[in-house]
């Protein structure tokens, strides 16, 4: 043997087994949403602007009639996916509150996904001052049909159903206006 294969074999399978640690950890890491951390930049979701926003049906949060969101409404919409274990989700909250009251024509929805704190999501959206309807999405089914991959995500979307625009990771105050003036001027 060579001291170059006596050198590069160790290394090569050295590299080869951090890289497999590090992808295991990852999928791990992944499947368990109230311990892992998300980046400073999420992964992008799969649907994009123009792309009709999928409908669903979900049990309301605190009770009461189901939240239904048929895709295609007489007003533009805001549709928000959050839950009460991710922190950027919780710091968006106020944002969403304030913005939502005065919104005028734009529809606001709510989804509290893969939450076993669904008492804590209503307490925290009640001292956020969000009245807008919320549905409870507890095995996240509606969330990957509209593919995402981490939260918080906001969608935004015409009266036509298509996807206008999307916002990965909290939302501002300012970047809600900036959104809900646009869907505005194109409900027009």
């Amino acid at each position: 043997m060579t001291l170059d294969q006596r050198v590069f074999r160790p290394l090569a399978i050295g590299v080869t087994l951090a890289l497999v640690g590090f992808i295991a950890y990852a999928v791990v890491s992944a499947n368990h949403p109230g311990t892992s951390t998300f980046p400073s930049v999420p992964a992008p979701s799969a649907l994009h602007p123009g792309e009709r926003a999928p409908s669903f049906d979900l049990p309301r949060l605190g009770g009461g009639a189901p939240v239904a969101f048929s895709g295609h409404a007489a007003e533009p919409v805001v549709l928000n996916f959050f839950a009460s274990w991710c922190p950027n989700c919780v710091a968006e909250l106020h944002a969403f509150g304030s913005v939502s009251s005065a919104a005028g024509s734009i529809r606001f929805f709510g989804v509290d996904s893969e939450d076993p704190a669904v008492a804590t999501a209503e307490e925290l959206l009640h001292r956020a001052g969000i009245s807008y309807p919320v549905g409870v999405d507890r095995s996240g089914s509606v969330a990957n049909r509209y593919l995402i991959a981490a939260l918080p995500v906001t969608f935004f979307i015409a009266p036509t159903g298509a996807v206008q625009g999307e916002i990965f990771g909290a939302a501002t105050a300012s970047q809600l206006r900036t959104w809900v003036a646009r869907l505005s001027r194109s409900a027009q």
